[in-house]
This record gives structure tokens, C-alpha cells and sequence, in this order.
């Protein structure tokens, strides 16, 4: 996305909903080799403990805010004085 993003001088119009793919895939690396170059054991559950913690963050801010913006969009409230 990176590479494509530099080369094209973004004229594919990237979109935060693009990264969406590569979001869980770079979480999910993370937290697989990341604790494996940690040496000590404790530091490996504490990184891994971390980054699951931060997923999870990631993944209910990321749902209270689609969520959101779905039902601001698409199930508006009308004023009570523009009803017919």
C-alpha cells in the first residue's frame, strides 16, 4: 500500500478503508515474531499481553465509530418540525 501510495503520487485516491486488509495481517505478525526476539520469558508475555490488549482497543474504538458514522449517515434523525 505503501509503495503503491509513493508511486502512483496517490492518484488511486487511497482511502483510510483500504488499510482496513492489512490492519489485522500486521497485528497478527506482531504479535506472532515480535515475542520471539524478546529474551527474557516476561518480557515476551508482557509485549505479547500488550499487543493483545491493543488489538482489542483497536477493534472496539474501530466498531463504536463505524457504527456511528453508518447510522448518522444512512438513519439521520429529521427534525420535528420538517415532518410532512
Amino acid at each position: 500500500m505503501v509503495l503503491l501510495y509513493a508511486l502512483s503520487d496517490n492518484s488511486f485516491f487511497a482511502q483510510g478503508r483500504h488499510w482496513f486488509p492489512y490492519t489485522l495481517s500486521g497485528f497478527l505478525m506482531t504479535l506472532h515474531y515480535a515475542p520471539r526476539v524478546l529474551t527474557p520469558v516476561w518480557l515476551r508475555r508482557v509485549v505479547s499481553n500488550l499487543l493483545i490488549a491493543g488489538l482489542l482497543i483497536y477493534c472496539a474504538i474501530g466498531s463504536y465509530y463505524s457504527l456511528k458514522t453508518i447510522t448518522d449517515r444512512y438513519y439521520p434523525t429529521i427534525p420535528a418540525n420538517e415532518t410532512q
